[in-house]
């Protein structure tokens, strides 16, 4: 095969490459709204609680399971309410020779809220000790899909003096 066969074959596969990365930027784009539209924005803050039940760690040592905080539970729509979704969360956090430092500026957090309709997916870094922790929303599925916003984790009062419960306070913006 000759050079000027080769080099406008090759050519012709970088123009098709570039072509079919620009419709694939387009229809993402164009998807990207569509699922936009589909989240619940200016209905009022959503108000969730769990009772957060801590998941032991496996590791006997310096390993990366004694770094990571991970949590699940049930999510209701009042502190003694109805069932309406479960909650997960890992904390990334700083090593110490004691155990992982919950609350060092560097640790990360990921929570994932499961409704029945639709998921939430939020992140967020530690709150001063007693604070309210922030959560960014960073998107979500079904119901919530697109979703930005924030939500608010904070202690919550129940009648049955539980003290493993919290609030989240959920206030999607787009």
């Amino acid at each position: 095969m000759n050079e000027t066969a080769k080099g406008r074959r090759t050519l012709l596969q970088s123009g098709l490459a570039l072509l079919g990365g620009g419709l694939a930027v387009a229809a993402g784009t164009r998807w990207g709204r569509a699922q936009a539209e589909a989240v619940p924005a200016g209905r009022g803050p959503l108000k969730l609680y769990a009772r957060i039940r801590p998941i032991p760690g496996v590791g006997n040592g310096n390993t990366p399971a004694d770094t990571r905080v991970v949590a699940s539970g049930q999510l209701f729509d009042a502190p003694d309410g109805k069932h309406v979704g479960e909650f997960s969360t890992n904390c990334f956090c700083l090593s110490t020779p004691f155990g992982p430092h919950t609350t060092a500026a560097s640790n990360v957090e990921m929570q994932v809220l499961q409704l029945h309709d639709g998921t939430l997916f939020g992140m967020s870094a530690p709150a001063a000790p007693g604070a309210p922790k922030v959560h960014a929303i960073v998107g979500g599925t079904a119901r919530f899909a697109g979703a930005r916003g924030t939500y608010i984790q904070q202690p919550a009062v129940s009648p049955s003096k539980t003290r493993d419960l919290v609030e989240f306070i959920i206030t999607v913006t787009e």
